[in-house]
């Protein structure tokens, strides 16, 4: 046998005796079989040449007349020691005998197939549970206003890192939870307060008949009174 298949045999039979993954296992005993058998094959083709020299000798000897019996027994032997595959070994490492080494064989096949299936179930269940994961983080930064429905609805299409980052860089809730209210300044005076609130409080100085200085007087107070509501909602004080 060439020392290269020796070894690969003698690494082969350490590695299926410290391994516990089906699939691997499976693996590693066919390549075992497929070691085995080159090292047969190569052990009967030695054979062949010792058996080849020893014919030529022997009918040089002889005067070149062969024994056709001799020559027909010593072929079949060849022939069904080329043909066996030793499959002890494959046995003892299964703890099954050479009858049942099928069986136990298609029972490896059987449990990488099982567990090829719980692999991709698991694989799964990851995703599933890393989805609910996301969606949690971005219902309660919108149940926190931190974020408004269209960043929720934005966000959960995104992957789990940039959700965690952008959500890192909005902590403080908004002014304004409403997507077509959100503050943006007009260039008036009071610029700081949306021109909603401004419109409301306009309405309320004509619904109670107010003008000049009393209207303004209201409209300062109302604009106060807002803008004190806000930062107590935002936790930021003056």
């Amino acid at each position: 046998m060439p020392l290269q298949l020796d070894a690969l045999i003698k690494k082969t039979k350490a590695a299926i005796a410290a391994e516990e993954d089906p699939t691997r296992l499976a693996a590693l005993t066919a390549d075992l079989a497929a070691y085995v058998k080159a090292a047969k094959d190569c052990d009967d083709e030695e054979d062949e040449d010792e058996d080849e020299e020893e014919e030529k000798a022997s009918g040089a000897r002889k005067g070149g007349e062969a024994d056709e019996e001799e020559e027909e027994e010593e072929e079949s032997k060849k022939a069904k020691k080329k043909a066996s595959i030793d499959t002890s070994q494959l046995a003892a490492i299964l703890g099954v005998s050479a009858e049942g080494l099928p069986g136990a064989l298609a029972a490896v096949v059987e449990k990488a197939e099982k567990f090829d299936a719980l692999a991709g179930d698991v694989e799964q269940l990851k995703a599933t549970q890393k989805k609910a994961a996301k969606n949690a983080l971005i219902d309660e930064a919108q149940a926190q206003r931190r974020i408004t429905k269209h960043q929720a609805k934005e966000l959960r299409g995104k992957p789990m890192s940039f959700v965690e980052s952008y959500l890192s860089m909005h902590k403080a809730a908004l002014v304004n939870i409403d997507d077509e209210a959100l503050h943006v300044p007009d260039g008036t005076p009071d610029a700081d307060v949306p021109a909603n609130v401004k419109k409301l409080v306009d309405q309320a100085v004509t619904a109670m008949g107010l003008s000049g200085e009393a209207a303004d007087r209201f409209r300062a107070k109302a604009i106060e009174d807002h803008r004190k509501a806000m930062a107590h909602n935002t936790g930021v004080t003056h």
